[in-house]
């Protein structure tokens, strides 16, 4: 299932970039989120990353890989360690009034029972999905201003 949304952030698109490509930053906006970490290898294409994500009150460890790295335009990661398979890419855009951010993700089914649900339920959890990435844009809104706030 894919799910989209897009907010506008005040900052350049590189300044976006830098901030979420730093996976350190992921708790300050990502709901579920505990700690994220660099898994050894340089930031970019191919890095890997651990994060600690808590659903259902488990805290899970969840390994990504960045898939895309085009500063300051897109930065894309897919899960290869972890309960449930995920795909999503952020994108920057200049905009009149900042950086527009768009993140779109696609999330497949991890079980019979997950597949029944999408069947079932797929336009309630669709539009549920959707209400939670515009939550954790508008948690990126509010970080990278923060940030910025802070580097003054």
């Amino acid at each position: 299932m894919q799910v989209t949304a897009s907010i506008v952030v005040d900052g350049t698109p590189d300044d976006v970039f830098r901030f979420v490509s730093d996976v350190t930053n992921m708790p300050r906006w990502v709901k579920g989120v505990s700690s994220a970490r660099l898994a050894g290898d340089p930031m970019g294409r191919g890095a890997r990353f651990l994060v600690n994500y808590t659903a259902a009150r488990k805290v899970n460890e969840i390994e990504f890989e960045v898939a895309t790295y085009e500063r300051p335009v897109a930065f894309g990661t897919v899960t290869t360690k972890g309960p449930f398979s995920f795909e999503g890419r952020l994108t920057f855009q200049q905009a009149e009034n900042g950086t527009l951010v768009t993140n779109a993700i696609e999330a497949g089914p991890d079980s019979v029972a997950t597949q029944v649900a999408v069947l079932l339920f797929g336009r309630l959890l669709r539009s549920s999905w959707q209400r939670r990435l515009a939550r954790e844009l508008e948690g990126l809104r509010a970080a990278v201003a923060d940030s910025r706030d802070s580097m003054r």
